[in-house]
């Protein structure tokens, strides 16, 4: 514009008062061009104006969030919290599920705003990502990426999410965790891996996107398949690395006024060898237990006025807010960790909704689906949504079975003279009690139990086998007896179960009767057998040894062919349900 204006003086076209006004127009600019080159930021006001501009641009282009009770990570604007019954989006889903849906992320935090990163560091990284996208790394689809090449057994199927979208903004394209690697909405052209930002002058209102099930659930397993050096994780993971410095370096970055703030009440913190930050599970237990304790939801707050710090106001001050607010403070302890985290703000497809839905059927997310929370880098595997708000603890499903919150862990002992968060300062501390080792310990306890448990039922079972075996074995011991009689009525009667394990009919008649069902080369010996049973039975004078052996024959003949004609299941049922 400025070369233009000039451009025009020195023509001299137009009227004398059009050329007066060129040759101010052209000193304005020119100054405020090279003023801008001198000075590191602009004025407050100046700054301010431009983000209300900016605001304002964005809005009439896309529409915002307002209905759903989000401010597009503009701090001030998280007063009084107002969610409308107004449809947002449209979901389809092929394969119900739940899902965080995610939308604004923010990585930069000034104290009043979550901002995307500066166009500086973006610059600088601009080559990274161009290679990252050309091998198909991308931030928003690392989870599933992860997945694909340490766990293939998590991705249970192909989820098509379409998505209409009727009142939110048009900015983003509302996205989960477990996209899937060359899904619609990301771009190879795109400096960063926040957002999946729509086209368009006007965005976006309709879009389809494909993901896994539910894998936030099984980000342990994803990251413990990483460690088995195969080609696929060892590709991944020369990636991923150049990803991870990217991450840590712009995703940790944590104001000296929260430091100093973060150590004087979470306490200081042992880092163990070969890591560089914190234990994720110990710093997830201290934000649960710090947020849980010291903060209470409210959704009737008073706006944080600019020029404040909004987590410090949140933490020491009101101690009071909604998911915005707990959001926001976890980002930052989680980054006071030394875990790289952002915030975000999305929709919600809740674990009840999604049992309520038929795959193809279409869900209606209101301005109530609206919600923000604070995502984690786990190392290798990506960016996990933690969810803090006491509200929500039990709304969508968790990668955790259950949160030790009974106090803070892993802390350097301080001074007895030392604020104590607890409020304690003797030595039950380092003492943890029967509730606390039940928590702690509990998962590993009850496995033992069911351990022991399968144990004692199947010795239980094995006894049982054994002693039924043996009351088989003392039943075809009887055939031998010196009692003839006795030993012929076991044969016969034996060889009746045994035919009735074939599918021999039990019928009310004489045993005569049965040669109808024998085999027609069988039919004869069977009714000498049957005559030498009634013969045992009801004449009670002395048998012969030979009349033993003949049925002994037939029981034998019968059994085998039982035998032949069964097959592998059939023969544990004779041998280990029948006990014949």
């Amino acid at each position: 514009l400025v070369l233009l204006l000039l451009h025009t003086v020195r023509l001299g076209g137009g009227t004398g008062a059009v050329r007066v006004w060129c040759r101010v127009a052209a000193v304005v600019l020119v100054t405020a061009a090279v003023a801008a080159g001198h000075i590191d930021s602009r004025p407050a006001a100046l700054d301010s104006l431009h983000r209300q501009v900016s605001d304002t641009v964005q809005a009439l282009r896309y529409g915002d969030n307002r209905d759903a009770g989000l401010t597009d990570g503009d701090l001030t604007a998280a007063g009084q919290r107002q969610q409308l019954e107004q449809p947002m989006l449209t979901v389809t889903l092929s394969q119900p599920g739940s899902y965080y849906l995610r939308g604004f992320v923010g990585e930069a935090y000034d104290g009043s705003r979550w901002l995307p990163p500066e166009g500086q560091t973006l610059a600088e990284n601009a080559d990274a990502f161009y290679w990252l996208h050309s091998d198909g790394f991308y931030g928003q689809t690392q989870l599933a990426a992860a997945a694909q090449a340490a766990a293939p057994d998590t991705l249970t199927g192909e989820n098509r999410i379409s998505v209409t979208n009727t009142g939110a903004s048009a900015r983003y394209l509302y996205a989960p965790y477990e996209t899937l690697p060359g899904s619609d909405g990301t771009d190879a052209e795109a400096i960063g891996d926040a957002a999946l930002y729509a086209r368009g002058l006007r965005g976006q209102r309709t879009y389809t996107l494909t993901a896994a099930n539910n894998l936030v659930i099984h980000y342990q397993r994803i990251a413990a398949g990483l460690t088995a050096g195969t080609a696929e994780s060892a590709a991944f993971l020369s990636d991923e690395a150049a990803y991870n410095r990217y991450v840590y370096e712009n995703d940790t970055a944590l104001p000296d006024s929260l430091r100093s703030y973060l150590t004087e009440k979470l306490g200081s913190y042992v880092v163990e060898d070969g890591q560089r930050h914190f234990d994720y599970q110990k710093a997830k237990q201290n934000i649960l237990f710090y947020l849980t304790t010291y903060a209470a939801y409210s959704e009737s707050v008073a706006a944080v006025p600019e020029g404040v710090d909004f987590v410090l106001s949140f933490l020491d001050g009101a101690q009071a807010g909604y998911d915005v607010h707990y959001a926001s403070a976890a980002a930052m302890m989680f980054r006071y960790y030394g875990i790289p985290a952002r915030y975000v703000e999305g929709f919600l497809i809740t674990r009840d909704e999604a049992a309520a839905l038929s795959p193809g059927e279409s869900l209606t997310l209101d301005g109530t689906h609206g919600h923000a929370w604070v995502e984690y880098y786990q190392d290798g595997v990506g960016w996990l949504p933690f969810e803090v708000t006491p509200s929500y603890f039990s709304v969508m499903e968790q990668a955790e079975t259950y949160r030790d919150i009974s106090g803070l862990v892993g802390r350097v002992p301080q001074d007895s003279d030392a604020e104590n968060l607890d409020g304690d300062t003797g030595e039950e501390d380092d003492q943890p009690s029967l509730l606390s080792f039940w928590l702690k310990y509990r998962l590993k306890l009850l496995l033992l139990l069911s351990v022991l448990a399968v144990i004692v039922l199947l010795g239980l079972f094995i006894s049982w086998l054994v002693m039924q075996r043996r009351k088989t074995a003392r039943r075809k011991a009887g055939f031998l007896s010196d009692d003839i009689p006795r030993a012929i009525r076991s044969i016969y009667l034996y060889m009746m179960d045994v035919l009735l394990a074939q599918g021999l009919p039990l019928r009310n008649c004489p045993p005569a009767d049965y040669a109808a069902d024998m085999d027609e080369d069988l039919r004869q010996e069977y009714l000498a057998a049957a005559a030498l049973w009634e013969e045992a039975k009801f004449s009670g004078h002395p048998m012969e040894e030979q009349q033993r052996r003949r049925i002994l024959a037939l029981k034998d003949e019968v059994w085998a062919r039982a035998w032949r004609r069964a097959g592998p299941l059939q023969r544990l049922h004779l041998k280990y349900v029948l006990f014949l």
